[in-house]
């Protein structure tokens, strides 16, 4: 055992804009390193930027943001890029 608890963890990346709002700008992905393709070609994931095994994810607005979140956990835990 490693001491991993878990494959891939999704959080909320909350912010603040101009007005000091808080707002959710996408996701924060920890996954094991070289895992930026399978995040990158997720339908309604718009960019990726990857650092080393954390991932910020820019979402495109018209996809729903659970369901994106779901497909990003399942495609990580089958290896699957399309």
């Amino acid at each position: 055992m490693d001491g991993k608890l878990t494959d891939v963890l999704v959080e909320d990346n909350v912010g603040q804009d101009r007005t000091g709002n808080l707002v959710l700008f996408g996701f924060i992905v920890w996954a094991d390193k070289g895992m930026g393709e399978i995040i990158a070609n997720t339908p309604g994931v718009r960019h990726v930027s990857e650092y080393d095994t954390c991932y910020r994810v820019d979402l495109d607005p018209r996809f729903h943001r659970e369901w994106i979140r779901a497909e990003i956990e399942a495609r990580i835990k089958i290896g699957e890029v399309k």
